[in-house]
């Protein structure tokens, strides 16, 4: 038997704590059988600590001491009792009878005279390094105790023989007895610190006496079944007795500290505490983990090790029987087995109720619940492709063409899915089930919801876009994509659960209620964690909130669109399933013993099945029971009057744009058709409009686009019945156009009303719908506050209308109010930006209120931008085209110090004498204009009629005398470089016969020749030249800082992909990285309004330009710690440029921002044509974001 040389392996316990000692390389023990008492300083912290429980008795009592051989006895009987080892009269017998042990290797080298290279009758050999300090070895060293100096009393008065110790943690005070018990004629002399021997010298010595016939005296124990091995020889131990250990004895015993002390003094002690411990109870100690392991285990899965090793307990003399046997050389597994079979009835008291228990294979997944389950999940399956069928030939009818059949069939491909997964649920379980079942539910679950999210969520779009009367585009692929991301999202979901934790057949044990030592096992799918279900059912909650919100936000749409119901109840059985579900996985992985794992693999499966039928009987079936109802095809009526529309005009001539602006203030009452009427040409046509003077006349066409701008454009709900039921039969015709062309590829929504829409709202839109006729669509609308902006388009040219955009803002009371403001709306037609600001300006007369007006303009101007190029452009640079008007308050300023009154009589005289060119010289607009008070670069027509405010709402202009009449609606106009001979103005007039305002409204008529026309009838420019900008400088800039300086900048900017940056310099590109700009830029000049850029130079390569290309160079103020500021823009056409090819040119431009002049720049442009194609490193080119 090999024995620990570590007594009781405290850290193993340690270890051992909530841990699997499989799993671990260092020492860890869950339990040790025999613990002395004696122990009790290393064990107590322990058990306060919580690692390990109290000692409990083990039914064994032990022995230690000091033993002799029977050999030894025999001759010396005295020393059977302490008495006969202690005096020094008993000093000379003790040294000469136990000798010195020696081992191998010092009686090789102090006691052989061959040094162990000849045989002798100690040793047959020399020893092996592994083997030099062996005190015994069978059949090659027999052992030797030698006689030494220490031995000879006649030599060495204080002569002592030798007692073997153990180690010093062992649990005696051996050191302490030979002192105070006054046995001087013992010592210990081990090779360990103290004179100590191991566990396995001392046995080899034991070994060696035996082998030599010599005496030996040793600290050994018992029952232990060493000792056993000699007791039918005259080496069988013989136990020194010693005084019994008192209590006070035990108190005062050394400490471990103390025993292991190199101070002999320590290692002594209290004399009080020189006592053997003869006899002791021993205990066995468990840790704690063992019943954490037990108790807190699953009742089926508990172990009986905690009730057993707790109470088991083993009699001294079975074990001597085992330890004999071990002595003899039996196996010691066959005689503990064996000890075992002989006392069952006594260990059978040990084992806990239930135990021992036997497995039984359950067989329940082809029991009645499953089979049922799988039966109806097909079911399921086939209604689903039956639905798909019906859809398939009813797709025609109205109801389908609403609903979205592609839709539809995506909805009941997902519930397939979703059953599918059902039945694999409801089947035995395999690897492959049990992954295929999870992603077929998670994957039919967001196929089925996903859509029906994507298309109310459109819905909900179009209504709010129908509110506004803007023009959206619904595109089915944008749509279906979207679908496609969603599942690729939760594919890669399920493939790293599937990689990290798959879903896999796995036992779950349940106890049989029958009787308690049985247990039932089932196979159930599973993984280790329970969080990629509760991942799973969490996304399908999320994708319920979502429809609920949706349903929730679209319960007031029109009713061919309306789904809130339908769907809020289909959410609300989803949401009942769901909850189903998590509790059904709530039982599963609590492993409740109320339903057995196939009844709950049916259960779930019938869950979902029902889940997918309702939701079809909910939200599929009733379009399909409705239109079985109605089986005919569904056409609109719309789609063939605007077809017919279409032929009519395909053969005009589309080369100039013909735009209408009118702009009316309706005074807060609301307009008669007839008045709208008079101002507003029926079916569009221009020859209602009067042509300047001196033009021939107004084209015989009709307007391809109509700018309407309404100032005070609300008010009480006098109209609300005919308001209403117009909306209502005019959104219901919409509508169904919608549905129609709901069959195509993108849904086109020219004009879409909701049925949300205000009355007044209502109510402009169909009598304006009505005086321009069908063949005419609105592409965008918008209020804020008083203020309207509504742009109708023929369908003709609606058709090339793109980026149709909508800004504004309020310059009202704290810029907040918007009973003051304006609209911007910009649009691209064939490549030409065209924009309209309809605009409402602070009133009254006098200086204050004049430059209030211009004020309100410029802010508009800056911050109701639409174009996304870079917010350092207003639209008045960036649009190609640009129109404002409105009630711009303008007024007549006669600049004299008269009253009021004798100013609106000076007025009057010039309206009856019809001087309307005389009237309007003292117009503050043009006066504005001319002097650079505001809108740089615009132009107004001049008017050729009577004022226009304020008037009696009566036919003809009768004026109210409260107010000097004045040209307070006006339309202005401006264009790009370059471009300012594509515009003509054809009419301008006021419309005397609108009665119902206090405002005459005003119409302006301009012919547009679009960028795409003009690139067709002129030469483009093809081929790559090189623009060079140096020599910059600038002066009289306006002051960005509160110093009265600027620290300003250029930036260049353009809108055009053909136009690269290329960077000369390592040192411009680092400069354009550090400062994160998307455009290139100068370096910028600190407190300076005349910066001057000296050398730099900007070098451009421009390919293939074309008519409204443009180049933007914007000069701004440096700000370190807050956004920079705009102090103005240049904008120079690319083309202008690229004719002034092959020579130097120096330009001078006035800078502009927000419609005012801001100081001048000046630069030198070098053109050059590139003959062949070079290689350059291009740092930006294209088009960029915002800045």
């Amino acid at each position: 038997m090999v024995y620990s040389e570590v007594m009781y392996p405290w850290d193993g316990l340690e270890t051992a704590n909530g841990v699997d000692c499989n799993s671990v390389n260092e020492p860890c023990v869950h339990f040790l059988p025999e613990v002395w008492s004696s122990r009790r300083l290393q064990y107590e912290p322990m058990i306060k600590k919580g690692t390990i429980y109290s000692p409990s008795l083990n039914g064994l009592w032990a022995k230690s001491g000091l033993y002799i051989p029977e050999f030894t006895a025999r001759q010396h009987g005295q020393m059977l009792i302490w008495h006969g080892l202690s005096g020094d009269e008993n000093r000379k017998v003790l040294a000469e009878t136990f000798r010195r042990p020696t081992n191998w290797t010092h009686y090789c080298t102090t006691v052989s005279s061959s040094q162990c290279k000849v045989s002798d009758n100690v040793t047959e050999r020399s020893p092996n390094p592994d083997e030099e300090g062996l005190y015994f070895s069978e059949g090659n060293f027999t052992g030797y105790f030698q006689f030494t100096d220490q031995n000879n009393c006649t030599e060495n008065p204080n002569c002592t023989g030798t007692v073997l110790g153990p180690p010093c943690d062992w649990a005696f005070n051996l050191d302490s007895v030979l002192f105070w018990k006054n046995i001087s004629g013992l010592s210990m002399d081990g090779p360990l610190p103290g004179g100590r021997y191991t566990t396995k010298q001392l046995q080899q010595i034991w070994h060696a006496a035996s082998a030599t016939n010599s005496h030996v005296i040793m600290y050994w124990y018992e029952p232990n079944p060493f000792l056993l091995k000699f007791s039918n020889s005259k080496y069988a131990s013989q136990r020194v007795r010693f005084p019994p250990a008192s209590i006070q004895c035990l108190k005062y015993l050394p400490t471990e500290v103390q025993r292991c002390s190199p101070n002999p003094t320590e290692r002594r002690g209290d004399e009080r505490g020189s006592c053997l411990l003869d006899t002791q109870s021993l205990q066995s100690i468990l840790a704690r983990s063992v019943g954490y392991d037990t108790i807190q285990s699953d009742n089926v899965d508990r172990s009986p090790a905690y009730d057993i090793l707790k109470h088991i307990k083993v009699s001294n003399l079975d074990l001597t029987m085992i330890l004999e046997g071990m002595a003899k050389g039996l196996d010691p597994r066959q005689l503990v087995c064996s000890w075992v079979v002989e006392n069952r009835n006594m260990l059978e008291e040990y084992i806990p109720l239930g135990f021992p228990r036997h497995l039984e294979e359950s067989v329940e997944y082809s029991t009645w619940i499953t089979v049922l389950a799988l039966v109806f999940g097909a079911f399921v399956i086939a209604v689903a492709f039956l639905a798909m069928f019906l859809i398939g030939k009813y797709s025609k009818t109205k109801t389908m063409v609403y609903a979205q059949p592609v839709f539809l069939y995506l909805i009941l491909m997902g519930q397939c899915m979703y059953c599918f997964g059902a039945i694999l649920y409801s089947v035995e379980p395999s690897e492959l089930s049990c992954n295929a079942a999870n992603w077929l539910t998670i994957l039919g679950y967001t196929i089925e919801q996903v859509p029906i999210l994507l298309k109310t969520a459109a819905i909900h779009r179009l209504v709010i876009s129908a509110k506004k009367r803007q023009r959206i585009n619904i595109c089915r692929k944008v749509m279906l994509l979207k679908v496609a991301v969603i599942m690729l999202g939760v594919a890669a979901y399920m493939t790293i659960w599937t990689i990290i934790d798959p879903s896999i057949p796995r036992e779950k044990r349940r106890m049989d209620t029958d009787d308690i030592s049985t247990i039932i096992v089932n196979v159930a799918c599973g993984s280790n964690e329970f969080y990629w279900q509760t991942i799973l059912l969490s996304w399908q909650g999320i994708l319920l909130i979502m429809a609920a919100v949706l349903a929730f936000q679209s319960r007031q749409v029109m009713k061919q669109f309306n789904e809130s119901s339908s769907l809020a109840f289909m959410v609300y059985c989803h949401f009942v399933f769901l909850c189903a579900r998590v509790i059904l996985a709530i039982i599963y992985f609590r492993d409740s013993s109320l339903f057995s794992d196939a009844v709950l693999a049916g259960l779930l499966s019938f869950a979902i099945s029902w889940d997918a039928m309702l939701a079809m009987i909910i939200y599929i079936f009733p379009k399909i029971f409705y239109s079985i109802m109605h089986p005919e095809h569904y056409k609109t009526t719309m789609i063939r009057e605007r077809s017919s529309f279409v032929s009519n005009i395909s053969s005009l001539n589309s080369d100039e744009l013909r735009v209408l602006v009118c702009t009316a203030n309706l005074g807060n009452t609301e307009p008669t058709e007839e008045s709208l009427a008079a101002w507003i040409p029926s079916n569009g046509e221009c020859c209602k409009v009067t042509s300047l003077k001196h033009r021939k006349g107004m084209p015989t066409k009709t307007f391809d686009i109509i700018a309407i701008g309404m100032q005070e454009a609300t008010w009480g709900n006098t109209g609300k019945n005919l308001g209403s039921n117009r909306g209502g039969e005019r959104s219901l015709r919409i509508m169904e156009t919608i549905g129609d062309q709901a069959t195509h590829e993108n849904m086109d929504i020219q004009d879409v009303l909701s049925a949300m829409d205000d009355v007044n709202t209502s109510l402009l839109h169909d009598m304006i719908q009505k005086i321009l006729g069908t063949g005419y669509i609105q592409i965008a609308a918008q209020q804020r506050g008083q203020m309207r902006f509504l742009l109708w388009a023929s369908d003709m040219v609606a058709n090339n209308i793109i980026d149709v955009k909508i800004s504004g803002a309020n310059t009202g009371v704290g810029k907040v109010l918007a009973n003051k403001g304006g609209i911007v709306v910009s649009l691209n037609y064939k490549n030409t930006r065209i924009s309209f600001l309809s605009a409402h300006l602070a009133a009254h007369e006098g200086e204050t209120n004049y430059k209030a007006r211009c004020e309100n303009i410029t802010s508009i101007l800056r911050e109701g931008r639409t174009y996304g190029l870079s917010k350092k452009l207003d639209d008045s640079v960036m649009s190609h085209h640009m129109f404002i008007f409105g009630d711009l308050n303008f007024r007549v300023n006669f600049g004299t110090e008269a009253k009021h009154q004798e100013n609106v009589t000076r007025a009057l005289e010039m309206i009856d004498k019809k001087d309307y060119v005389g009237l309007y010289g003292f117009d503050e607009l043009q006066a504005g204009l001319s002097n650079g008070d505001l809108l740089a670069g615009f132009e107004t027509p001049v008017c050729n009629f009577p004022p226009t405010f304020k008037v009696l709402p009566e036919q003809g202009f009768v004026y109210k005398k409260q107010r000097t009449p004045s040209y307070t609606d006006r339309i202005l106009f401006k264009s790009a470089e370059s471009l300012h001979n594509k515009l003509k103005v054809l009419a301008y007039e006021s419309c005397e016969d609108f009665i119902t305002s206090d405002h005459k409204p005003v119409r302006g008529a301009f012919s547009i020749i679009p960028n795409e026309v003009v690139d067709g009838t002129e030469s483009r420019l093809s081929g790559t030249y090189t623009l060079t900008i140096r020599q910059m400088k600038g002066w009289d800039f306006p002051a960005g800082d509160l110093d009265g300086f600027s620290d300003p900048y250029l930036m260049f900017m353009w809108d055009s992909e053909g136009v690269s940056f290329v960077s000369k310099s390592l040192s411009h590109r680092l400069r354009m990285l550090v400062y994160g700009k998307s455009w290139p830029r100068t370096k910028y000049i600190s407190k300076t309004l005349n910066p001057d850029w000296g050398d730099a130079e900007m070098l451009f390569t421009l390919e293939d330009v074309h008519v409204g290309q443009m180049l933007y160079i914007a000069a701004i103020d440096y700000d370190a710690f807050s956004k920079d500021d705009s102090l103005g823009v240049v904008s120079l056409s690319l083309k202008e440029l690229i004719v002034m090819s092959e020579f130097e040119q120096k330009v001078e431009k006035t800078l502009i921002w927000g419609g005012k002049e801001g100081g001048k720049i000046q630069f030198e442009v070098t053109v050059q044509r590139m003959k062949k194609a070079r290689r350059t490193t291009v740092f930006l080119s294209g088009t960029r974001k915002n800045d």
